[in-house]
């Protein structure tokens, strides 16, 4: 028994000194810096974050170095096959599905991918708590899985905010579409409302804008902008949606399962066999660069060569329709009109004048999206969420680590953060006023190197990250019409949108499984039958497929989420 003993001992003391020496051997993680995959592109002159002044002064305040690595929403979804090992931390979206995990952050966490940070929060982050409480309630219910855990850190609007994107249609070109009814004795239009409306207009411009005024307004290109993927602007009048959404406002349900749907498709096509959506519809991807290259006229100064826009109605941010795009357009016609008064230009005097007064007469009117009926109502919209979060991963091995991030992103919800990320540094890109409230300097407002207002913000300020965010800030450079194409035009009700819903592990596998082949397939279906291409089937065969790739499965998920979502308690 005496030598069993001492044998047994010596395994322990063997043991004991294996697990030292492999502990010597793993490298101790660095509570100094950490990298962080973001969905931003930097804006020039800078080709990182943190390149920028307040991510500078950030890494200054905290001691901390912060290796940002910038890709795509699109590209997160090929991260999880391996990649995300290189990111100690990911930054989602909650509304866009390549940019999640794949079924649900409660998944990420049972799978051991992603860290479950309640309890850091709790200790480590008082000043983001804060924050929730302060914002929408709405807002904070989507922050807490439904078991209560906290796997995101979220960007906060810290007040409710109208849609910030929408449709466009160009003003000055109805005036002309209203000269051509009045002709054939029809009600002149101040706005348009239902898909007949859009429709007429649309064709009045590509085609019989040429019987009044002799030449196409748009040179007989395909007047509507639209992008490969259905963003609901063209479904939302049928009452239905492009995903998920409530069906009646109560339950659960795929929207390109339903005949509505088949509506939508049908008028999508009949507008596409007309002309009316660029035959490059199924590459266009709302690149809102390569939207204005086309939507906004052009003129070669030297030649006075123009060349109409092509787009009569076209999404964009409201902070662009007057502060950016009119503005652009008007101060092209001043140019136009000083050159046509250079006595050098007097052979083009005429023909410059004459330009400058197309240029000047460019006008742009926020639409809501169209429906079947004037009177009809929407019940599917943008409504408020915190559509994106800063996840951990399992790169993060101790929680010394964890909370060292944590405590960072903690910084840009507290009091100070708050004022650098939403205004930048004191004395460069804001000031303080006599009522001590922060207001934008020209850098902003009215950049030196030819920067617009959204392109200092990129360049300057907190911008598609996550913190405490103050959306009002735009309003010191907005005008009225581009606060009430976000406060009264682009607003409905979204009460058929269905919420930002988490799953069980059960849940989040099936939506793993079945998710993404269902929506690619959703997708390309789409644009085929729009397009007209050979060999689409039909939409009872479209849906037979669908249920072949498991959509009732995943109906049945989001529908046991959706209602525990009811009950969810922030």
């Amino acid at each position: 028994m005496k030598k069993r003993g001492i044998n047994l001992l010596l395994i322990v003391v063997m043991l004991f000194g294996l697990v030292v020496t492999v502990a010597a051997c793993v490298e101790p993680e660095s509570l100094d810096e950490f990298t962080v995959y973001v969905t931003g592109a930097p804006q020039a002159p800078y080709t990182n974050w943190d390149q920028q002044p307040i991510y500078q002064k950030l890494e200054e305040i905290s001691g901390k170095k912060v290796n940002f690595v910038h890709g795509t929403l699109s590209e997160i979804s090929s991260l999880w096959s391996g990649d995300y090992v290189s990111y100690d931390a990911i930054m989602l979206s909650e509304t866009v599905s390549e940019a999640q995990y794949p079924g649900g952050l409660d998944k990420g966490v049972a799978d051991g991918v992603l860290w479950d940070l309640t309890d850091i929060i709790a200790e480590k982050a008082p000043d983001y708590l804060a924050a929730l409480e302060e914002a929408p309630e709405q807002i904070s219910q989507f922050t807490i899985s439904d078991s209560g855990k906290r796997v995101g850190i979220y960007n906060l609007p810290m007040t409710e905010q109208g849609p910030w994107m929408g449709y466009v249609f160009r003003e000055d070109w109805l005036n002309y579409y209203n000269m051509y009814r009045a002709a054939l004795m029809q009600e002149p239009l101040t706005t348009l409302v239902t898909y007949d409306d859009w429709e007429g207009f649309l064709k009045f411009v590509k085609t019989d804008s040429a019987t009044l005024l002799g030449q196409s307004l748009n040179g007989g290109k395909a007047p509507l902008y639209v992008g490969s993927v259905p963003d609901g602007s063209f479904t939302a009048g049928f009452n239905v949606w492009h995903d998920m959404y409530l069906k009646e406002g109560t339950t659960a349900a795929y929207g390109p399962m339903q005949d509505e749907y088949k509506e939508y498709l049908d008028k999508m096509k009949s507008w596409y066999d007309d002309g009316l959506i660029d035959a490059s519809y199924a590459s266009e991807n709302n690149d809102i660069t390569k939207l204005l290259t086309t939507a906004i006229e052009f003129v070669d100064p030297t030649t006075a060569t123009y060349t109409p826009a092509q787009y009569a109605a076209f999404p964009l941010p409201y902070t662009y329709i007057e502060t950016f795009v009119e503005k652009t357009m008007h101060d092209s016609g001043t140019l136009l009109t000083a050159m046509a008064l250079d006595p050098n230009n007097a052979a083009m005097a005429d023909i410059l004048n004459g330009l400058a007064s197309i240029f000047n007469g460019y006008t742009l009117k926020a639409v809501a999206r169209p429906v079947k009926t004037v009177g009809a109502e929407l019940h599917l919209g943008d409504g408020a969420t915190a559509t994106a979060s800063v996840v951990l991963t399992n790169r993060v091995k101790t929680r010394a680590k964890a909370e060292m991030i944590v405590e960072w992103f903690n910084y840009l919800y507290s009091d100070a953060g708050r004022l650098l990320m939403n205004y930048g540094i004191e004395g460069d890109t804001f000031t303080y006023d006599e009522n001590e409230k922060a207001v934008f300097t020209e850098k902003i407002t009215n950049n030196p190197d030819g920067l617009n207002f959204n392109e200092a913000m990129n360049a300057y300020l907190g911008f598609n990250f996550v913190f405490a965010y103050e959306w009002e800030r735009e309003l010191q450079v907005v005008t009225e019409k581009e606060i009430a194409a976000m406060n009264e035009i682009w607003p409905n009700d979204s009460s058929y949108n269905i919420p930002t819903v988490t799953f069980t592990e059960t849940e989040g596998r099936v939506i793993e499984e079945v998710y993404t082949t269902i929506r690619t397939y959703t997708d390309e279906y789409t644009a085929n039958y729009i397009m007209g291409k050979t060999g689409t089937p039909d939409f009872a065969t479209f849906k037979d497929n669908l249920i072949t790739y498991g959509v009732n499965n995943m109906v049945s998920a989001y529908s046991s989420a959706y209602e525990r979502f009811k009950t969810r308690t922030p």
